[in-house]
């Protein structure tokens, strides 16, 4: 029993034996088509390579080239074929290879320029919303403009009533007017002229209520009770003709009068904060107290106009023209006179309350006093001359001829210098001690008496100026040109 037992033991193992034998001749065999389907892809692979190689890179015709020459055929014609051949399949492989590296490069310059279209039209379609909103809110002032209309009829018919011989109005309509300033707010709209959205919030509105009133010629008394509560602040008024206006009072703060015709207008303690004055012509108007900081008086005209204890601080009046004007205790600081006319201008008692001329940016300016504490000038006619004059007491000067030691002149700058023009100056009894004189034009000057000690002169023309003979040491006469000078006993 017992040896039965051990031979099916013995036969159990050969079967298990014979099992794991399949198995692995199973496994062996799947190892060997493995290895035969990956012979068979590289084989396929390299077959591909070398297909792509020859008819894609080195075409038929290198191919049978090179061909011969590894045969041995080294003749001229066969070498020549290798060479042409090879220099047509580079080319067109090179040409190739920049066509797909340009395409990446072209989609992305073409998406470059789509988006900047995009963007253009973005802006675009921003900007009409801007002006749709400033349409919008222009449409919704329809009712002022209705109210204004009907105010302005109010008026007209007030003025036709033949008991009305004051040509006034009603205290109930007066309220009207000055209730309505009020209304007529200031807003950005589109300007037809330039199809765009104006920079500044402003009220044409009230621009035309201003100009309509004093069309109407109303009298004195009722043009004060209007302005002295009614707000005209940033009204639009550009080229207006306000010839003659009264505006005593008159709230214009921000308003644009650029040319605006202003002449013999009175616009007394009037608020013109940061208003807008370029080019308008103020001949003869009276200013007096009016608050002129920070406006823009560039070219304006303000011959013979009135501004005693105006305050024009951080003003720009630039070129304008201020010949007879009167600017008693003004009010100057930081404001640019550059190239303004001050001929005949009385500056009595003128503040520019800063000792550094150079903040006063004024070069062609006639003067300069640095001392605010001391009297002014009367008649200060230098603009010819180009001198900066600075007081030394408060001793006036009578006709600005500089006929008095108490003053004395200050060195121009390298900028003055080339154009100051002394021409015809009356320089007796001036005080140019250690005055900067150099390239002066002194021509027919008057510099008998003065006083030039230590002053240069070199290039200075002197020619037929007057002076004594022992006004001016002889070194100095040689640095200037002398030609022809009058030379005198006294």
């Amino acid at each position: 029993m017992s040896e039965l037992t051990e031979k099916e033991r013995i036969a159990q193992l050969e079967e298990q034996l014979a099992a794991r034998t399949k198995d692995l001749e199973a496994a062996q065999q799947k190892v060997e088509s493995f290895e035969e389907a990956r012979q068979r892809s590289t084989d396929r692979k390299l077959f591909a390579a070398e297909k792509i190689t020859k008819h894609f890179i080195l075409g038929p015709k290198l191919k049978e080239s090179l061909v011969k020459l590894m045969k041995g055929d080294f003749s001229k014609n066969n070498i020549a074929d290798v060479l042409t051949a090879a220099l047509y399949r580079f080319t067109r492989i090179w040409i190739f290879a920049a066509l797909v590296a340009i395409i990446p490069i072209a989609i992305l310059v073409m998406q470059t320029i789509l988006l900047d279209r995009q963007n253009d039209k973005l802006d675009r379609q921003n900007y009409r919303l801007d002006q749709q909103t400033a349409l919008l809110e222009a449409n919704r002032r329809s009712a002022v403009i209705l109210e204004s209309g009907n105010v302005l009829d109010a008026i007209s018919r007030e003025l036709a009533n033949e008991k009305n011989t004051k040509d006034s109005l009603s205290n109930p309509l007066i309220g009207r007017i000055i209730a309505l300033s009020r209304a007529m707010k200031p807003y950005k709209y589109l300007d037809p002229k330039t199809d765009s959205i104006t920079a500044n919030s402003i009220s044409p509105e009230r621009g035309h209520l201003l100009v309509s009133l004093h069309e109407s010629a109303l009298d004195l008394l009722t043009d004060r009770a209007i302005y002295q509560s009614a707000d005209f602040s940033k009204a639009d008024l550009v080229d207006a003709n306000l010839s003659g206006a009264d505006l005593v009072n008159a709230n214009l703060r921000g308003a644009n009068l650029r040319g605006a015709d202003l002449n013999n207008a009175n616009i007394q303690e009037a608020n013109l904060l940061n208003v807008n004055l370029r080019g308008a012509d103020l001949r003869g108007a009276d200013l007096n107290g009016a608050d002129l900081i920070d406006a823009d008086l560039r070219d304006a005209n303000l011959r013979d106009a009135k501004l005693i204890l105006g305050g024009l601080r951080r003003a720009n009046l630039s070129r304008a023209n201020l010949h007879a004007a009167d600017l008693r205790g003004i009010y100057l600081r930081d404001a640019n006179l550059r190239g303004a006319g001050l001929h005949e201008a009385n500056l009595s008692d003128v503040h520019f309350l800063d000792p550094d001329r150079s903040k006063l940016d004024a070069l062609d300016m006639d003067l300069i006093e640095l001392d605010s504490s001391l009297a002014g000038f009367v008649d200060a006619d230098l603009h010819r001359h180009g001198f900066y004059i600075v007081k030394r007491s408060d001793v006036g000067i009578a006709d600005a001829d500089l006929r008095t030691r108490d003053h004395y002149l200050i060195e121009h700058s390298d900028a003055d210098r080339a154009i100051a023009d002394h021409r015809g100056a009356d320089l007796r009894d001036a005080y140019l001690d250690d005055a900067n004189l150099r390239g002066a034009d002194l021509r027919d000057a008057d510099l008998r008496r003065v006083d030039l000690l230590n002053a240069d002169l070199s290039g200075a023309n002197l020619r037929r100026a007057k002076g004594l003979r022992d006004s001016i040491p002889s070194f100095m006469k040689a640095q200037a040109d002398t030609t022809g000078m009058i030379w005198l006993d006294k």
